[in-house]
């Protein structure tokens, strides 16, 4: 039977908006994650198991097809929001529809890895959007122009291709430090491009200057905590978990950015934004619970021996 782990990750819009408050740019934070990830993978491959930096022909393609796609993805998500958002549609309703992405991880997962389509998986996955629906209080907003979805409909897309990707690679056995440090290091290079690492270094020295200690401090914890964990918990959970009860827990995303904004930013919160957070919390946890039932159900149903069928 599967081992059941929980995958939790942690929003990147609190910790880009805490590195912003320190005076760091948009495009210096975009660069400053995976160059941050590449430093602390290559260390950890370098002290622990440097073999895995060789890699074969086929490895090395897929690596550089992610790094690729992954900062394609994000521009051109980020465009597409930007153009979605400028042909009408609300940003509460873009943040819903991104989610879409989950349902299209539901299908190919069943088409790529014959995993089931359960009632239970479509109706956890609603529930979540009711709740992040109320979370961000999009009701009366719902309206979008048709010009404006079909962005939004290339942003979707442009997740679940990511996203399963990720699991693809998993499931060829890949060592997560090197398909993390290779990943982020081909990142880095096409960012580059875009803002050059010594730009980057500049505004560190700068704002470290100004700041201290504390933005020292606030760099190492964007590294650490959104960057390096979350990423590395994501791969761990999909060596156990199918990738559509991996991917609806980034639904925690708006959940742990409104109690964070709460505590840390001073942001209130409204009845109905508790409420949808609830709702949120509730569907995770019935999804998990089922699931697990179904796994022990069915692994009971195999070692059972008067249900084997005996040749």
């Amino acid at each position: 039977m599967q081992h059941w782990q929980v995958c939790v990750g942690v929003p990147l819009a609190p910790s880009s908006e805490f590195l912003s408050s320190f005076g760091f740019s948009e495009t210096a934070i975009g660069i400053l994650g995976p160059g941050l990830m590449v430093i602390f993978f290559l260390t950890r491959i370098l002290i622990r198991k440097p073999q895995v930096l060789k890699v074969d022909v086929r490895r090395l393609v897929l690596y550089i097809s992610v790094g690729v796609v992954g900062v394609v993805g994000v521009l051109g998500s980020t465009w597409c929001y930007a153009v979605a958002l400028s042909k009408g549609v609300p940003l509460g309703v873009t943040s819903i529809l991104t989610f879409l992405n989950y349902f299209i991880v539901v299908l190919f997962s069943r088409i790529i890895w014959k995993n089931k389509i359960t009632p239970i998986k479509i109706v956890s996955g609603i529930a979540t959007i009711i709740g992040i629906a109320f979370i961000l209080n999009v009701f009366g907003t719902l309206a979008a122009p048709a010009e404006g979805l079909f962005w939004m409909a290339i942003v979707v897309l442009s997740f679940a291709g990511g996203f399963l990707l990720c699991k693809y690679a998993v499931d060829l056995g890949y060592d997560y430090d090197a398909y993390l440090m290779y990943t982020n290091l081909f990142a880095v290079i096409i960012l580059s491009f875009i803002n050059p690492p010594w730009a980057v270094v500049s505004e560190i020295q700068i704002n470290v200057g100004v700041h201290g200690i504390p933005a020292v401090m606030a760099i190492l914890g964007f590294g650490l905590i959104p960057m390096v964990s979350s990423y590395y918990f994501l791969m761990t959970a999909y060596s156990y978990l199918e990738a559509p009860l991996v991917i609806i827990m980034y639904s925690l995303d708006p959940v742990v950015a409104s109690i964070l904004g709460f505590l840390i930013f001073g942001q209130s919160l409204v009845p109905f934004q508790i409420f949808g957070i609830f709702l949120v919390l509730a569907a995770l946890v019935w999804l998990q619970l089922t699931e697990r039932a179904l796994e022990r159900k069915q692994f009971r149903e195999h070692q059972d021996p008067v249900k084997m069928i005996v040749t």
